[in-house]
């Protein structure tokens, strides 16, 4: 009987022994399979253009921004957040938008309340003017996220802090213009003006933390510039006007640029006229000098001979469709008897001037028999 009692107690402590190795065995597979899982949660991908900002123990540990597969210690021990910082995005201000219509209800009180951040109220982007005027402007705010850990950890509600301040530097440039500015002429200097009032404000946010501005802004774009709905037709009358007098201005610039062009071509034509004249009046008193020059020297040669020549020459000028018959002076009995036509005119040649002096006999030259009596 005892014995049967020791086999029982013995077969009893095996299986309790089994047990304990089954537990045990099971609590270290579970053991191992918590450590792996917690261990996989600690590898990370970063996709281009996000950064990732590590938490140890809560504090600011490292930024990390390379793209690819990353590591950390296991929460809570390290934790990450990761955020896009290349993305462009971008806000909205004045620009209403249709939305699907709600189930018709009772008005209440509240609905006459704008709410912050409501897209569909009308007067949303209505902005006094420095004269006192009304403009209705609507533009679109184009930024990337510059520091991941200012933007997560710095300020709350960031996008709501980026929205207000915003809203305030457009209406501080606008406050500080005429309504003409702002539809017409200086629609530059606003997107210009407030993106710089809109950087220097976000930086004054973040002076004297242990980080950067959380946003980059990339432009302040404006989408609607437009009087309000009562005197829009009144502006688009001046739009008009303004409109067909610089129509007018462009169109006298282009009468008065042909004008000149045409002027100029025509005084550069007479200039050109004047020198080939001066040259051509030049040319000719000079050949007339020089012909009377060599004309002067045949006379001294020749005096009556030429003096002759010239007066035929000049009657064939001066009568140059008479038929001329030349005669010796004296010879006037003759004329009758000559058959002359209806065009026939008798030209009498000049007196023959006075007999020149007999030269001196030394100046005379020696003739042959006065040689030959020497």
């Amino acid at each position: 009987m005892a014995s049967r009692d020791d086999e029982l107690g013995d077969d009893e402590g095996i299986q309790r022994s089994v047990a304990r190795t089954l537990a045990n065995w099971a609590t270290g597979l579970v053991s191992v399979a918590v450590i792996v899982a917690w261990g996989a949660t600690s590898f990370y991908t970063l996709q281009p253009g996000e950064s990732a900002v590590v938490l140890r123990l809560g504090a600011r540990d490292r930024v990390v921004a390379e793209e690819g597969l990353h590591w950390h210690l296991p929460e809570p021990i390290e934790a990450i957040s990761i955020v896009n910082v290349s993305a462009v995005r971008q806000h909205e201000f004045g620009l209403q938008r249709r939305e699907p219509a709600a189930p018709k209800r009772e008005a209440t009180a509240d609905d006459a309340t704008p709410k912050r951040g409501d897209t569909t109220t009308s007067f949303d982007n209505a902005i006094q003017t420095a004269d006192n005027n009304i403009v209705n402007l609507g533009w679109v705010l184009k930024y990337r996220v510059e520091d991941a850990f200012s933007y997560l950890f710095s300020i709350a509600e960031p996008e709501l802090i980026l929205h207000d301040a915003t809203r305030a530097a457009v209406r501080e440039v606008v406050g500080q213009m005429s309504v003409d500015d702002v539809l017409y002429t200086r629609q530059g200097d606003i997107r210009v003006r407030a993106r710089e009032i809109l950087e220097e404000r976000l930086a004054s946010y973040f002076r004297g933390l242990d980080a950067g501005s959380a946003f980059g802004i990339q432009e302040v774009e404006l989408q609607v510039v437009q009087a309000p709905v009562q005197v829009q037709d009144a502006f688009d009358e001046i739009i008009a006007a303004g409109q067909d007098e610089e129509r007018s201005i462009s169109q006298a610039r282009g009468d008065a640029k042909e004008t000149l062009e045409a002027a100029q071509a025509k005084a550069i034509e007479l200039e050109q006229r004047a020198v080939a004249y001066k040259e051509s009046t030049i040319a000719v008193a000079r050949g007339e000098a020089t012909r009377f020059s060599a004309l002067l020297a045949e006379y001294e040669r020749a005096p009556q001979v030429t003096r002759r020549r010239l007066y035929l020459e000049t009657m064939e000028e001066v009568m140059p469709e008479v038929e001329k018959m030349v005669i010796e002076p004296g010879s006037a009995s003759l004329v009758p008897l000559l058959p002359m036509g209806a065009g026939t005119s008798p030209v009498s040649l000049p007196p023959p001037s006075s007999p020149r002096p007999a030269p001196a006999a030394e100046d005379r030259p020696e003739r042959p028999a006065e040689r030959e009596e020497r």
